[in-house]
């Protein structure tokens, strides 16, 4: 019992001596043009909510910030030091609220509310100062499905520093912001500032803030995960910065690869085999009928799904379906008209040669005459002039079913060939409507729609 009576008083006794010793180094850092080196880390615990009807992002984070003062650490090798077996010490609510903190505050908080769940500050043997505040964010941000079902929502969360005397300056490395690789399951954000200070030798008192991006381990909720995390300065009209920390939500893909995925390459068989396959006419009318019926479903099916999220963007699928469906609506049109031309083509020459000719039944082919031409000559002695004259007209009938099946393979060649260039018009068509909605037109930026 006295041990733990002694071990209370010691705790008592340095916290007393350190807060005494922690005003005296603000004090310093007040009248001092000294820089001091923080360390940030943001670690997001939970998506609580996304509502698409509000436009709110709800999630669990703490905000811890870690600085030292070197008047603050106690002999850590000294075993004789009465303080030695003291790793840490816990600084109480009153006294962490009269004691100088770094003035960090969010910025916009009619759109961002940081409803703080617990706060606590202590200070470690090495005279490092950890201030953690851990509770729930609310942001209302407009949610934005133009790339669904791959969309992406970023939420800015502005910071700033209400001291007077200080002013906050964010200072960017030179590093790469790309992240190459993601692990699933779990997460775990941090990112360090404020390392290497440079004095700004303009400004009297001033932190300077330092980035360095990390791979991360996205967190799955509800369909959504945290995927990278952003930071960057921006400067007022007050000339002050503001440290915008950038997070990246991103929708899961894997929920949507039966839903859109599948049913498109579905789809877009239909349209090799309504291009390409050797089927009659009135065939590809159905397969093409089929085929814009299956589009126009598909497109009603997504825009029921997103409907409810009461988009300010029309989602670039939409955009692109909507088109392809036109498309469809063209081709069969043209396809059907260049059908009905050219398969009409071929019937009228092949009726007017049969009127013209005046031949009431469908004439004997080639190989049929070459019989008989050669079993008369076997029978060379009942060729007569009748049977010459029967051959004559034979062969003569034979010359004109030979000049129409000419015009007959003529026309057939004729309309594959515009087939082929009408499937290759469409085709170029799509790719280039594809290429300029997904990569195109989102470097320009998109209009709103409704």
């Amino acid at each position: 019992m006295n041990s733990i009576l002694t071990t209370i008083d010691l705790k008592h006794e340095l916290l007393m001596e350190t807060v005494g010793r922690y005003r005296l180094a603000a004090r310093h850092l007040h009248e001092s043009q000294s820089i001091i080196p923080f360390k940030v880390q943001f670690p997001i615990h939970d998506i609580i909510k996304v509502d698409s009807s509000t436009n709110e992002y709800i999630f669990r984070a703490t905000i811890e910030i870690n600085y030292q003062f070197e008047f603050l650490h106690w002999n850590s090798n000294d075993t004789h030091n009465r303080y030695y077996d003291i790793d840490e010490i816990i600084l109480t609510k009153t006294i962490l609220q009269s004691l100088w903190l770094p003035d960090i505050h969010l910025k916009d908080e009619e759109f961002i509310l940081f409803n703080i769940e617990h706060e606590s500050a202590k200070i470690t043997r090495n005279g490092y100062i950890i201030w953690i505040r851990r509770g729930l964010f609310t942001i209302i941000s407009l949610i934005d499905l133009t790339y669904y079902p791959f969309d992406h929502q970023y939420i800015r969360i502005k910071m700033y520093n209400k001291q007077k005397t200080f002013k906050l300056q964010y200072e960017k490395n030179n590093i790469t912001t790309k992240i190459n690789s993601y692990l699933s399951r779990s997460f775990n954000l941090w990112t360090r500032f404020f390392d290497n200070t440079i004095i700004n030798s303009n400004e009297n008192h001033s932190l300077i803030f330092h980035e360095y991006n990390q791979l991360m381990k996205p967190i799955l909720s509800r369909g959504w995960f945290v995927r990278t995390f952003g930071v960057e300065s921006k400067i007022d009209s007050e000339n002050l910065n503001y440290l915008n920390i950038y997070i990246l939500m991103q929708r899961r893909r894997e929920s949507h690869i039966y839903t859109t995925i599948l049913p498109t390459l579905f789809f877009s068989v239909f349209i090799v085999i309504f291009y390409f396959s050797s089927i009659k006419s009135y065939q590809r009318l159905i397969i093409g009928l089929l085929h814009i019926l299956a589009t126009l479903l598909f497109i009603i099916h997504l825009d029921r799904k997103v409907s409810a999220e009461k988009l300010s963007y029309t989602p670039l699928i939409i955009r692109y379906l909507s088109i392809i469906f036109l498309i469809e609506i063209l081709s069969l049109f043209f396809d059907h008209i260049i059908h009905s031309i050219y398969h009409g083509g071929i019937h009228f020459i092949s009726n007017w040669l049969r009127k013209n000719g005046k031949y009431e039944t469908q004439p004997a082919r080639l190989s049929h005459v070459k019989l008989l031409t050669h079993g008369l000559y076997l029978n060379t002695s009942e060729n007569d002039e009748n049977t010459n004259i029967l051959m004559k007209q034979l062969v003569e009938r034979e010359e004109s079913l030979k000049f129409e099946d000419y015009q007959q393979y003529h026309w057939h060649q004729q309309a594959c060939l515009s087939e082929c260039l009408c499937c290759s018009f469409f085709l170029i068509i799509i790719i280039v409507v594809f290429i300029f909605i997904f990569f195109i037109l989102p470097t320009f930026g998109l209009p709103k729609m409704t």
